[in-house]
């Protein structure tokens, strides 16, 4: 591609990405930052003596939420789901700070497990201090964040409860998984489904839970699950396709078994058998990575990627139901729509 067209592609993917943020943008007036500043204040100061020493784990928590940022995408949607039903916005931030700071715990954790080193663009936690401050720091953000909805109904703290399981099941599975390109499909659908997809759904579950409407729990929680599986199939579309040259085809390179490789390797033996053989050596050469990510692509692994994750999309917007015709409701489905266009490009 010569530099003019890269130039255009560019210019168009980010026209594209910026819509999309407009559309999470979309929530009532001020609600993002009331967020920002109650996560502040959870996360703000340190410890007396004689526990003094223990304050590292709040500076840990505050380089990963507020130095590190976030796209805040688990907030937006509680703000969007609570509009949808006009929930009071003091209780709507208290549920998106506690999905905030569960996602941030699986962060923290995560990291360690994957021997991680940078995170949203800064050196993760256990890279600054070591492992036992970030494990340490995770399980005290899970606290903080139980403890953001104490004032609330408590099926919300049991269902939030009931979602760490779910994390910590799919964060397991994920472990086993890795390396593997004979796992199937189906097992990667409950890995996002119960890591990703169960947070979305929480966060439109609680909301619902909230204002005790009893049919938007269900469909609220179906359609953010459907989401949280389609936000999964972009982050391995997006690899695939090359979003940040300098790392493409890291899944391959990381021994992830993302969707897109795993339904290669179901598509064909001699693909798998070229996955397994490589992944089986101790390092992987650049020129073995990239002639197993154009095999990928000459499978039309990209196509089929894409039209799964636009049928996650429309199972999303199926499941809200009458509420889709709301406001909020409407923002969510503008978002995912916008989320398919992003990738539209690449889908044909």
């Amino acid at each position: 591609m010569d530099t003019e067209a890269q130039s255009g592609r560019e210019t168009k993917l980010g026209k594209e990405e910026e819509a999309v943020q407009r559309a999470l943008s979309i929530t009532r007036d001020g609600f993002l930052g009331d967020v920002e500043a109650e996560l502040g204040k959870t996360l703000e100061g340190g410890f007396p003596p004689p526990m003094q020493e223990a304050s590292v784990l709040l500076e840990a928590a505050r380089h990963l939420c507020i130095k590190g940022g976030g796209k805040r995408v688990r907030p937006r949607l509680v703000g969007m789901f609570g509009e949808a039903l006009d929930a009071p916005q003091d209780a709507l931030v208290d549920i998106a700070v506690s999905g905030e700071l569960i996602h941030a715990a699986s962060l923290l954790h995560d990291d360690v497990v994957d021997e991680g080193t940078m995170r949203r663009g800064l050196p993760t936690a256990r890279t600054i201090w070591d492992n036992k401050v970030s494990v340490l720091s995770g399980d005290m953000v899970l606290s903080l964040a139980f403890l953001q909805l104490r004032r609330h109904p408590s099926k919300i703290t049991q269902r939030a409860i009931e979602l760490v399981a779910s994390m910590s099941r799919a964060a397991m599975m994920e472990i086993v998984a890795c390396g593997r390109p004979d796992m199937s499909v189906e097992s990667w659908w409950g890995i996002a489904l119960g890591k990703t997809g169960a947070l979305f759904g929480w966060c439109g579950e609680a909301v619902a839970l909230l204002q005790q409407e009893e049919e938007a729990v269900q469909r609220f929680q179906d359609c953010g699950k459907h989401l949280g599986v389609a936000f999964q199939m972009a982050d391995d579309l997006k690899d695939l396709r090359g979003d940040d040259p300098k790392d493409r085809f890291a899944d391959i390179r990381n021994r992830n078994p993302s969707f897109c490789l795993l339904t290669a390797s179901e598509r064909s033996s001699v693909f798998r058998q070229h996955l397994k053989e490589a992944w089986s050596q101790e390092r992987l050469s650049e020129e073995s990575i990239q002639y197993l990510g154009e095999e990928v692509l000459s499978l039309g692994i990209a196509e089929h990627t894409y039209q799964a994750l636009c049928r996650e999309v429309e199972l999303a917007i199926e499941a809200l139901g009458r509420y889709g015709e709301r406001a909020g409701g409407r923002d969510i489905v503008t978002w995912g729509h916008l989320l398919c266009q992003g990738l539209k490009e690449y889908g044909h």
